[in-house]
């Protein structure tokens, strides 16, 4: 007994499993009768197509196929697969419409792909006559692709080859094959610009370490501002005068820091009065005001001008002449000049005058007694 309830209970498990398999496969969305729609199609080739594959509504699963068979008698290529499934909703064929079969994904699989169309309503008649492709299967498409241009293929594979052949020997370089002529002209420009600055900063670096090694062994001016600790004192001090320069400056302290503050608006305005008297003075001289302004537009006044000039540039000239005389002995002055006997005669009479005088001037006080004794006589 214990056997039996036992087998019985292991059926029931097995049978209710089995239902569940099949309610979750095929039965995954409930739907009425009323809503199902059965079509059938006519295809010369289903490429694997078979009972339970799914139906797709413009991408979305609304059915399955319930049936595949071949087509009885004798029917056109075209028709020998007759292929049923249903359609979870109820649809409207459209002219235009499209029904075929494809692979989900290369991993393989089948299912039909149902497109409703988009012109005018199929009859009656035309619902009999359903015609689907099996054109979406991917591998047969690749190869007729691949058969359709087989000379470019080759082609196309023998340009490969070349081209790999020549970056293994190194006739060319990847980036010959990637880039256009120019590009690749433009590239190795800035490959070799870039080398070069490499090069260059390599060397301004290993020079810079040769320098700090010769300022730290070496005497010199780097030395001196680096380990010299007067001249870093004195630099501080220097640095410490400017500072307090700049704090006087801005305190407004000295001529520089005056300008910077209100009292040098007093100054600035007397330079601009000045300036200003100045433009005025300017403005009269060419207007011909005053006397410079005159000499600058008067006609009458530049010949008095010239007039005088001229006369004393005469003078001037006799004044030469009269010297020149003098130097080579002509008249009284070049005898005074240039004959020592007559210069010794002048000599002798001014200082006769100058005795004479001196006579006079001893003389005066007693002329003034006797004025004064004997003037009222």
């Amino acid at each position: 007994m214990n056997l039996v309830r036992h087998t019985l209970l292991g059926l029931f498990f097995f049978a209710t499993i089995v239902l569940l398999g099949v309610v979750t496969i095929y039965l995954g969305d409930v739907t009425t009768k009323a809503d199902r729609v059965t079509l059938t199609a006519y295809f010369s080739t289903v490429e694997g197509l078979g009972k339970g594959d799914p139906v797709m509504v413009y991408g979305v699963q609304q059915g399955r196929v319930t049936d595949v068979a071949f087509t009885p008698g004798t029917p056109p290529p075209e028709r020998r697969l007759r292929v049923t499934f249903v359609v979870d909703q109820q649809i409207t064929l459209r002219q235009g419409y499209s029904i075929a079969i494809g692979s989900p994904s290369l991993l393989g699989g089948r299912q039909i792909e149902l497109l409703a169309g988009e012109g005018a309503p199929l009859s009656a008649a035309e619902y009999e006559q359903l015609r689907g492709v099996a054109d979406a299967n991917l591998m047969r498409n690749l190869a007729g692709i691949l058969e359709e241009n087989r000379g470019d293929v080759h082609r196309i594979l023998a340009s490969v080859a070349n081209m790999a052949e020549d970056v293994d020997l190194g006739r060319r370089s990847l980036a010959d094959l990637a880039l256009s002529k120019e590009a690749n002209a433009d590239l190795n420009a800035a490959l070799k610009g870039a080398r070069s600055t490499i090069a260059t900063a390599d060397s301004f670096f290993r020079e810079g370490g040769q320098l700090l090694a010769d300022a730290r062994t070496q005497g010199g001016a780097i030395q001196t501002i680096v380990y010299d600790a007067d001249f870093a004192a004195r630099l501080k001090g220097g640095v410490a005068g400017f500072a307090a320069a700049g704090e006087r400056l801005g305190r407004g302290e000295g001529l520089l820091g005056k300008l910077t503050t209100d009292a040098s608006d007093a100054a600035w305005n007397d330079f601009a009065a000045l300036a200003a008297d100045g433009r005025a003075l300017v403005s009269d001289v060419r207007a011909g005001k005053g006397a410079v302004g005159r000499l600058f537009s008067d006609p009458a006044m530049e010949d008095q001008v010239v007039t005088i000039v001229t006369r004393f540039s005469g003078i001037a000239n006799d004044a030469a002449a009269l010297l020149d005389a003098a130097r080579r002995g002509r008249g009284v002055m070049g005898l005074l000049l240039a004959d020592d006997e007559a210069r010794r005669n002048v000599e002798r009479i001014i200082d006769q005058v100058g005795r004479a005088i001196e006579d006079a001037r001893e003389a005066a006080p007693v002329s003034s007694v006797a004025s004064f004794l004997f003037g009222n006589l």
